[in-house]
């Protein structure tokens, strides 16, 4: 594949099954075809056009690719001025046409748009005020009952990510940049963590190591040996999870 056809394939990743692509180019026609504005001209419509050259430079794709991610040149498209050239647009019809032109925008944005609860199972209606997982919260308000200022808390994947935007005082061994490993190589604390049984053996070793005091285990993970006999105590049981203390330190 050429390097232009790669583009296009990034294209194609970002634009997706929505039509807001469609819309951002019937708003540059119209800025162009309608807008006697030079300033909203060279924002919206030049300045698109020049990125846009830009983007499809196989030169600047080269560049990218080579020093930068391929895999993620699809984000170059970030800095197109949709919004801006959507809004704008928007609010020109519904200036000069109030009705026609609101039921008009109100329309393409529903037809632009989905159900986010319905694209993936990973989006849920938030539970909480902090829009972020029940159990997650329930279990970050026991962990803070503890000695958090010595100590680490190593924590399941589903929990890496928001688990910190809850309580700040939570430091674990591992960061969310273990969610994708071309951010970094993972670590062996997080391979455990996340493996299908628990071997309290074998995070023993980490826990000593990364002094790591407490873990949070989910309840109905298999065990392939006994905590107790490993240096853990179980402390409590808090929403589907299983929060251990390890002795060993």
């Amino acid at each position: 594949m050429t390097l232009l056809g790669k583009i296009f394939g990034y294209y194609s990743q970002y634009t997706g099954m929505s039509i807001l692509m469609s819309l951002f180019f019937v708003a540059l026609a119209y800025v162009a075809l309608k807008d006697k504005n030079r300033n909203n001209k060279t924002i919206i419509l030049y300045g698109t056009v020049g990125i846009l050259f830009l983007i499809f430079n196989p030169l600047l794709y080269y560049v990218y690719s080579t020093y930068v991610d391929a895999g993620s040149y699809w984000r170059v498209f970030w800095i197109l001025p949709m919004a801006i050239g959507i809004a704008y647009v928007g609010a020109e019809l519904v200036k000069d046409h109030r009705i026609t032109g609101f039921l008009l925008l109100i329309f393409a944005l529903f037809l632009g748009g989905k159900l986010v609860y319905t694209i993936s199972p990973e989006f849920k209606f938030a539970t909480n005020e902090y829009h972020i997982n029940q159990s997650t919260v329930d279990v970050a308000d026991y962990l803070d009952t503890l000695d958090l200022d010595h100590y680490m808390v190593a924590v399941p994947y589903e929990m890496l990510a928001d688990i910190r935007q809850y309580n700040i005082n939570i430091r674990m061994p591992y960061g969310r940049e273990q969610y994708d490993e071309k951010w970094g190589i993972r670590t062996g604390f997080f391979e455990l963590m996340i493996a299908d049984n628990v071997d309290f053996s074998l995070l023993a070793d980490k826990c000593r190591f990364n002094n790591t005091k407490y873990l949070v285990i989910n309840a109905g993970k298999p065990q392939l040996d006994d905590p107790g006999e490993n240096g853990f105590t179980l402390l409590k049981s808090v929403g589907g999870y299983e929060i251990y203390e390890y002795m060993g330190i």
